[in-house]
């Protein structure tokens, strides 16, 4: 699982944050690191080569000598490209011509001309790639050795929705390859269990006390059971896990559990929406990325990777 693993760089030390933890999966298990430069000039074409290809070609030598050295010594094996294209044609290029089975990448990097920001290349090669994304923040103040731990904990934040339910193979294959832990997650939100009671049909509703706050109780409760169910029933057989319901946002609730179980990522599935070149992650994974504190692995279902639909058409979709 994950055998070659694809690093988009663009010079910036913000973009070379996502380089430890690409390490830390890659010695777990024995993967390649191939990491990518896209150059927008030719470095051919011209006596001289132009500043960009020029820049992205000293980038990736200077990795060689320092950042490259330095993985290799501690036994990894790593791979270099350097593309001609634009910075998601070129990812999406070498991902195709190494057949690399994850990508792992900064959120953001500035690097002179060329600008990598969450929300833009970062999305779009999320919503064209068959390999799932694990996205890393680049708050980091720098790219520091990063520790997975001897039995890491992965969080699936799960919804009830077949959909949802897709990140599971990617994230039980991690659990077993890691010899890790995965917890699944159900967040119950208690706005759901409002209750608004109009007596007789008059036309008003009693204002909130002791009915409305058991009956509310009672809704919560049921609700709660039903979650700890469905996770029994869709949990793996092959990984060690454990299972949780919280009330609250799904949002708030996949950030505490990543806290309180000190988890090393999450995993979930997206999906994009692709129109006039922008790519909606969901009102989940968004929050996450932005609130929590430790990588967000991506998984887009195989009924997207195989057509590249947008999510809105009729089917089990998440909420996210």
């Amino acid at each position: 699982m994950f055998s070659k693993i694809l690093v988009p760089l663009d010079g910036s030390e913000s973009a070379e944050r996502a380089l430890p933890y690409a390490e830390a999966i890659g010695l777990r298990l024995n993967s390649t690191l191939i990491l990518v430069r896209a150059a927008t000039t030719h470095p051919l074409r011209a006596t001289y080569p132009t500043e960009p290809a020029r820049d992205a070609v000293h980038v990736l030598l200077g990795l060689a000598h320092d950042l490259l050295r330095g993985l290799t010594e501690r036994g990894v094996t790593v791979e270099t490209a350097v593309p001609y294209a634009e910075p998601v044609e070129g990812v999406l290029s070498e991902l195709r011509r190494w057949e690399a089975d994850l990508i792992v990448m900064s959120t953001h990097g500035r690097s002179g001309l060329g600008r990598w920001v969450y929300g833009s290349v970062a999305e779009h090669v999320l919503a064209h790639s068959p390999a799932p994304m694990l996205l890393v923040r680049a708050w980091r103040a720098k790219a520091e050795p990063v520790s997975l731990g001897e039995q890491p904990r992965i969080v699936v934040p799960l919804d009830g929705s077949q959909f949802a339910e897709e990140a599971l193979p990617a994230a039980a294959g991690l659990a077993e390859a890691l010899g890790g832990e995965l917890v699944l997650l159900r967040a119950v939100n208690a706005g759901s269990a409002n209750v608004a009671i109009d007596t007789a049909g008059l036309g008003y509703v009693l204002s909130p006390g002791p009915i409305v706050s058991e009956l509310a109780e009672s809704e919560v409760k049921r609700l709660t059971e039903e979650a700890e169910e469905y996770l029994s029933q869709v949990a793996p057989s092959t990984s060690r896990f454990r299972t949780e319901v919280r009330t609250g946002s799904a949002v708030e609730a996949i950030v505490e559990a990543t806290r309180e179980h000190d988890a090393s990522m999450v995993v979930m599935t997206t999906h994009g929406r692709t129109g006039l070149g922008r790519v909606l992650l969901g009102s989940v994974a968004d929050g996450v990325l932005r609130q929590g504190e430790i990588p967000l692995l991506l998984v887009r279902p195989r009924t997207l990777v195989a057509t590249h639909a947008e999510v809105g058409a009729p089917g089990d979709v998440p909420s996210w």
